[in-house]
């Protein structure tokens, strides 16, 4: 069947920063409305070994009574294991992701899954009524979320502070990618991009070295963010952006047809 473009975006140069393999359907899609799209990966996305820790929190799923999965890394990566050391998805335990994206590994491999009414950070998900603190009556919230190394504390530290117990299951790393100046130089210098597809503050972050290691400016580029929280970053280093209400290819479309 032959693709109707729409003329929408017409022109319009759009990078996308996701890992690796990652951006292949939101270019497909930008491309059918007539952006002029490239991708520059700013982070890696890198599976840590299976350690017998792992194994064993693995093995203790079913002790859970909430797994939070912070991204759809964690999700599919979760899931891997799961197929590894269960004969099915343990009974009994309440499935939340942070976001849309994250939740939908999950729900396809057939978990009912809560996620934030609105948004896609950690602070929207703590709003949830599922994850508010319980009577002293009630037995505590035994609480596993699963990640990647580092990165923000704020729901351990929150579901701590409503008596919930909770341990951390962290699956892979990030690691920042480096380019060659010419390559920078034609990506950004040469081709100019008007948007910036940014999902996160350490790649935002990172954009901003690699801009700064040519000399790059980025003027009035549009960076589409995913949170509040990213907004204080783009704000520190002086960058024009929008916050991302889901970060769903449809949802990053209709953004970019309302502010471009």
């Amino acid at each position: 069947m032959e693709t109707t473009l729409s003329q929408e975006l017409s022109g319009l140069r759009v990078l996308l920063t996701r890992p690796q393999g990652e951006n292949d359907s939101l270019r497909a899609l930008l491309e059918q409305n007539s952006a002029e799209v490239r991708v520059l990966p700013a982070i890696a996305i890198e599976p840590l070994p299976e350690t017998q820790a792992i194994k064993d929190c693995i093995l203790d799923l079913d002790r859970y009574t909430h797994v939070i999965c912070v991204s759809k890394h964690a999700s599919r990566l979760l899931l891997e294991l799961i197929d590894a050391y269960w004969p099915q998805a343990p009974q009994g335990v309440r499935w939340f992701a942070i976001g849309e994206s994250s939740a939908a590994p999950l729900r396809s491999y057939g978990l009912t899954v809560n996620t934030p009414e609105q948004g896609c950070a950690s602070e929207q998900l703590l709003e949830h009524p599922g994850l508010q603190a319980r009577n002293e009556d009630e037995p505590p919230m035994r609480v596993l979320i699963v990640k990647g190394c580092g990165g923000r504390e704020l729901l351990t530290e929150t579901m701590q502070e409503r008596g919930a117990h909770v341990a951390t299951l962290e699956l892979y790393e990030r690691k920042t990618l480096e380019y060659d100046p010419n390559e920078l130089n034609e990506a950004l210098k040469q081709w100019r991009p008007e948007v910036v597809v940014t999902l996160s503050g350490e790649t935002l972050l990172h954009l901003c070295q690699l801009g700064q290691n040519i000399g790059y400016a980025w003027g009035d580029t549009l960076f589409v963010i995913p949170s509040a929280r990213v907004a204080t970053l783009a704000q520190e280093n002086r960058l024009n952006y929008k916050i991302a209400p889901e970060l769903s290819d449809e949802a990053l479309l209709a953004l970019l047809k309302t502010a471009c």
